[in-house]
């Protein structure tokens, strides 16, 4: 009857409105499967990056992408007046708040203030901002279901803030990127020294890690901690 009604005297027929949060993958396997890497998030969760808690959690993998995109692996200064020694999800914007703001950009961090998220609030990174308005972001453990990508619609999902830390531009030398290669002097001086009868073949290849578009390589092994300030290396 109401539709006819509708119909009737032309009155507008509105379309369901689109999710405004829409999961591309769950789970470091699934994801990974689909194209959606966890920049190594699955052996890098071992360890505690910014001295957040180990594991499937928002805070640790967004330090950990931040280090992993040139930030050291400390806690950056918090703003005049604020403590930066608790640091659940939903202070992020508080501690930070000059760094804060509404405006989303590639390689900040969404930030989800209590009101939005929870007792405990809520952190992913800013995989991409898209044409059509939408965000890409990477998250984990969002509400205890752990590692997923997602696309955000403006609406009730939406983030408190964005969090634009100011991250260093690494230099060509930098020497977490920069290669050695022997010149020629350097090669003949090498092989001068070699015993009689040795064959001075072609030296072995070294193959260099490859590199996901848009990052940059952690340097070292995972499975080893990171060395934290003020503590000796055993």
């Amino acid at each position: 009857m109401l539709l006819a009604a509708v119909l009737l005297f032309g009155g507008p027929v509105e379309e369901p409105a689109q999710p405004v949060e829409h999961k591309l993958c769950a789970g470091y396997v699934a994801c990974r499967r689909a194209g959606y890497t966890d920049h190594g998030y699955v052996r890098a969760r071992r360890h505690s990056w910014w001295e957040m808690g180990t594991g499937s959690n928002c805070t640790n993998f967004v330090a950990f992408r931040l280090v992993r995109e040139g930030m050291p692996n400390r806690r950056p200064h918090p703003d005049h007046g604020a403590r930066a020694d608790s640091l659940n999800a939903y202070r992020w914007g508080l501690v930070y708040s000059a760094h804060t703001d509404r405006r989303p950009r590639a390689g900040a961090v969404a930030w989800w203030s209590r009101s939005r998220a929870g007792y405990y609030g809520h952190v992913a990174y800013v995989e991409a901002v898209n044409r059509d308005g939408t965000l890409t972001i990477s998250e984990d453990s969002a509400t205890g279901h752990g590692f997923d990508w997602k696309r955000i619609s403006p609406g009730r999902a939406w983030p408190s803030g964005f969090i634009h830390f100011p991250q260093p531009r690494l230099q060509p030398d930098h020497p977490r990127v920069r290669h050695h290669e022997p010149t020629r002097r350097t090669e003949h001086r090498r092989m001068a020294h070699q015993p009689a009868g040795v064959h001075h073949g072609a030296a072995p290849e070294k193959r260099t890690p490859q590199l996901e578009t848009g990052t940059q390589i952690l340097m070292g092994r995972l499975d080893r901690p990171p060395i934290q300030p003020g503590v000796r290396p055993r």
